[in-house]
């Protein structure tokens, strides 16, 4: 039975009205892990869906995934091919809705999502521009206020990717230490996590003789 599996009694959102417990445990070991990986998640991105796509049939989620999210993974691979080094995309998002209070009681967004991932620390202002184009290709107003970038210090991956995770579902939030806030409803998926930081890495990782998901944090992430 799952830790937190006698929460279920109490009373719950609808399923696309938060994060759900298993997103939020995916979420949080897959930091964990890029921890035990060394590996730097240093870059807090987010962009606001407030206005529509040009292609009134396409939807935020698949311009995300596989427009932008896509993007960064090949720039990330090509930096990488540069440096003659093997070291795969490391990045997790997450999509919210949260109530608009200034617009009144029922009204939600803008939607927008959140992402948190490793970049070199000395081109952060290239993927500002790389994101800000890719959303003036597929959004027809959109504005360069729409697109937030900042460095994330060392050792504080842990606290972005709570806060990233606080739309989980309000009886769970004690349980994996959250501060619960309501994200709306969102009709698609609401996580992705790259391929090197899901369960199928952790699983060949714990294979190989290595712990996953370690307590304690290696010295390099704290100072």
């Amino acid at each position: 039975m799952r830790p937190w599996a006698h929460e279920a009694f109490k009373k719950r959102l609808p399923k696309r009205s938060c994060l759900r417990p298993e997103s939020a445990r995916s979420m949080l070991h897959a930091e964990r892990f890029a921890s035990a990986l060394k590996r730097n998640l240093n870059v807090f991105l987010t962009i606001n869906f407030n206005t529509l796509p040009r292609d009134p049939e396409a939807n935020y989620y698949e311009i995300f995934r596989t427009k932008i999210w896509a993007n960064i993974r090949r720039r990330w691979n090509a930096h990488c091919k540069r440096q003659a080094i093997q070291r795969p995309f490391a990045a997790i998002a997450v999509f919210e809705n949260p109530p608009n209070r200034r617009e009144g009681p029922r009204h939600y967004g803008p939607k927008h999502v959140h992402a948190l991932l490793e970049w070199p620390a000395d081109q952060i202002e290239r993927l500002l521009y790389l994101v800000r184009r890719a959303m003036a290709k597929y959004f027809a107003r959109f504005r360069p206020s729409q697109v937030h970038v900042s460095e994330v210090g060392v050792g504080r991956a842990r606290r972005t990717t709570s806060y990233m995770a606080k739309g989980i579902d309000p009886p769970f939030a004690a349980h994996f230490h959250l501060n619960h806030a309501p994200q709306g409803h969102v009709a698609h998926r609401r996580i992705i996590i790259s391929r090197c930081l899901g369960h199928a890495a952790r699983a060949l990782f714990r294979k190989r003789g290595g712990n996953p998901l370690p307590n304690r944090r290696s010295p390099w992430a704290l100072y």
